[in-house]
């Protein structure tokens, strides 16, 4: 049986008050109490991402501003708090939005629900937290001019060190992201319904990007504490009070993104194998084991009847051409279909024009990454024998 990662509730995290609306057929079925009565709601902001008693003018802020202008450390801190409410909302494109719509339709089974919540939902409540906090002390930062005197608030290396260490708990959680990923991908092709129910779900103005690229979120997040912490450290100087807990910091966070590094890699070309399988028709099995994505673009293949438009997709193990689908869609139709063991890519100069050849097995392809003009160095290839087939 899969075990929630330590620190889950098992309660689906409730989506918080705010006046703006929510999008189309996507209610919450998951209902909790989200706020007083009267109040719009939606699960896009989180009890912490709003301003008890209302949002501040921008008259208000302005004077507090110009007197903290010159303190870069203040506006690092601000970009911690606004990213941190940023990211907080995508998790609960998952946490909030994607579960009602699951349990709506009753469309996913219940270990696969087990699996994807028990990895997100504890990382969901623990950044709540770390919101609460940095809002609070960025509360206390803007508050009376003389605060670095009475309460040495105008600091945020304390929260972050503490805040740093706590994530390593979470490590087991992070490196199962890429488990859950697969599972979700096979679920959708073996059910029908929780197909239907993701193919809508990615419609929604709420899911603003494909739904698995959500799933890179937490592991992304870490590396971005590191950079803002390694700003902070440079900004800081060694005798600052606050560069102890900020250096601190920035090591617990660097072993933490250490290890997840590969986890990662893993993740993000995963993530990328499983949108291409979508998107491109004529091809099974586009996630096989070693297999990597590389690059995508566009260039012009030479053909009798000239220079044709084609979308490239370069694999560890093969090249892909497709031409555009159904207009209006994102698919893209196989053409062809090159292995690299065996391909040979040699420079030419032809006719002062710019062109840039593949073969493979006798017959060749003549790309560009344009129409012909003047000042492109030409390229073309040579046939080498036939490869063995991989």
């Amino acid at each position: 049986a899969l075990q929630p990662c330590q620190g889950l509730s098992m309660e689906s995290p409730q989506p918080s008050p705010t006046t703006r609306k929510s999008p189309q057929s996507l209610s919450p079925v998951s209902q909790v109490t989200l706020g007083p009565a009267g109040q719009s709601l939606s699960p896009l902001l989180s009890p912490v991402l709003s301003h008890v008693g209302g949002a501040r003018t921008d008259s208000e802020e302005q004077p507090k501003h110009k007197s903290m202008a010159a303190d870069e450390a203040y506006f690092i801190a601000k970009e911690i708090l606004a990213t941190e409410r940023t990211y907080l909302k995508d998790l609960e494109v998952l946490t909030v939005w994607f579960r009602s719509a699951v349990v709506k339709e009753d469309a996913m089974p219940a270990d696969l629900m087990t699996l994807l919540f028990s990895n997100i939902d504890p990382i969901y409540e623990f950044h709540r937290g770390f919101l609460r906090e940095v809002e609070q002390r960025l509360a206390l930062w803007e508050g009376s001019s003389d605060t670095h005197v009475t309460g040495g608030h105008q600091r945020i290396g304390d929260i972050l060190l503490r805040n740093m260490h706590q994530l390593k708990g979470f490590t087991s959680c992070f490196q199962r992201h890429d488990e859950v990923l697969t599972e979700l991908e096979k679920a959708t092709k073996r059910l029908k319904k929780l197909e239907a129910v993701y193919r809508e779900f990615e419609l929604q103005k709420v899911c603003y990007l494909p739904l698995n690229a959500f799933l890179l979120k937490p592991i992304q997040r870490l590396l971005h504490y590191r950079l803002l912490l390694g700003r902070l450290c440079t900004h800081y100087g060694p005798a600052h009070p606050d560069h102890a807990d900020c250096h601190d910091a920035l090591q617990a966070i660097t072993e933490v993104t250490s290890t997840l590094q590969h986890s990662l890699a893993r993740l993000e070309n995963l993530q990328k194998l499983t949108e291409l399988q979508r998107d491109l028709v004529g091809i099974e099995n586009l996630i096989t084991p070693g297999r990597e994505f590389i690059r995508e673009g566009c260039l012009h293949k030479l053909t009798k009847k000239g220079l044709q438009q084609r979308m490239f997709f370069l694999f560890s193990d093969m090249l892909l051409y497709t031409s555009k689908g159904v207009t209006g869609s994102s698919h893209f139709r196989i053409r062809g279909r090159l292995p690299l063991r065996g391909m040979l890519v040699s420079a030419h100069t032809l006719c002062s024009q710019a062109i840039m050849a593949v073969s493979l097995v006798g017959h060749g392809l003549c790309l560009q990454p344009k129409p012909l003009r003047m000042g492109f160095s030409p390229v073309s290839a040579s046939c080498p024998d036939p490869p063995v087939s991989p």
